[in-house]
């Protein structure tokens, strides 16, 4: 019995691997929340909302979106500011361990803002451009994801923005998260609360793991 259970185990290794895959990065989601504003040039903040989302479709690459709005930012002078900004991308995430991941992608940018001020009126315009990102998301506990990204966006026009992007998660299930996330940006910085769904239920994975601690207790 001791050398049948052995042999399953080595042979599948399906435990062992299911079992690192459930404590990584997980990259299939959709999530959404409230976001601060804050445009520095501007002197204008006020609240705004998020959405976004990945899926994979390798085990090594995931395609992306995310989209923020704010209108009536509250600028200087009286000015209030309407702005919003698309993301859709591709990136990359290789293990540097069973926990945490390297990740880096592209991605196309859209920028809309409209101005509206005492003594002018309405001025509205949009911009595109491509931005890279490049990063770490580590998991240290099953309930803690954490991640750390430098972003660097250059649109068409004259607006270009590098950034620092920090966040972290808790799992409040298998399936559902609470975040918290800043973005410190040249241009714009967002703080931004949010929850997110994950297409699966992350633990149920797990559920190999159970196979080999019952492999273990048969080889004892």
């Amino acid at each position: 019995m001791k050398q049948l259970a052995l042999t399953l185990l080595l042979t599948a290794g399906l435990a062992m691997n299911v079992e690192t895959l459930a404590e990584g990065p997980d990259y299939n989601f959709v999530e959404g929340g409230l976001t601060e504003f804050d445009l520095d040039a501007q002197g204008a903040d006020g609240l705004g909302i998020e959405l976004g989302g990945a899926i994979d479709v390798t085990n090594n690459i995931f395609v992306f979106g995310n989209y923020e709005n704010g209108e009536d930012l509250d600028g200087n002078n009286g000015v209030d500011i309407d702005v919003s900004r698309l993301s859709l991308g591709g990136a990359y995430h290789h293990g540097l361990t069973g926990k945490t991941d390297f990740v880096g992608g592209l991605a196309f940018e859209r920028i809309d803002a409209e101005v509206d001020g005492p003594g002018f009126g309405s001025i509205s315009g949009d911009d595109n451009g491509l931005s890279f990102h490049a990063g770490i998301r580590s998991v240290p506990k099953p309930s803690i994801d954490l991640h750390a990204f430098i972003k660097r966006v250059d649109y068409d026009g004259n607006l270009d923005d590098t950034s620092l992007e920090i966040g972290g998660w808790y799992m409040l299930n298998d399936w559902l998260a609470a975040g918290l996330e800043g973005s410190f940006g040249d241009e714009i910085t967002t703080y931004a609360i949010k929850v997110r769904i994950y297409h699966k239920k992350r633990r149920s994975l797990r559920s190999a793991s159970i196979s080999k601690e019952a492999f273990v207790e048969m080889s004892e």
